[in-house]
């Protein structure tokens, strides 16, 4: 029986942590933008001030700003799923999975 090099080894033990860490950062940042677009629209939707979001829309435009890389964590995340799993994944689960994350960022 031939032993792997230790290289391999590292690579497969650190593939969950890193799923783990991408997973929780990509559900922090889409928390983030949810909680500050949605704190920014008016509570009442009949109020027609004509003011729109008004001093709000700069946080709506940071809010903006983090999606992109909510998307790219995410990708991280389901990459690293799939890696541990790719023994014993089908191959339809896995481009259904692969497929509704990507939509899921379209």
């Amino acid at each position: 029986m031939s032993k792997q090099p230790d290289h391999l080894n590292q690579k497969r033990l650190r593939s969950p942590q890193t799923s783990a860490i991408a997973g929780l950062v990509f559900s922090v940042l889409i928390g983030a933008v949810i909680i500050l677009i949605h704190g920014s629209f008016p509570t009442d939707p009949t109020d027609i001030s004509g003011d729109g979001l008004g001093e709000k829309a700069d946080i709506v435009a940071r809010a903006i700003v983090f999606v992109p890389f909510a998307g790219v964590t995410f990708l991280r995340f389901i990459g690293a799923a799939r890696d541990q799993l790719s023994h014993r994944e089908d191959q339809f689960i896995s481009t259904v999975f692969t497929g509704s994350g990507l939509f899921f960022l379209r």
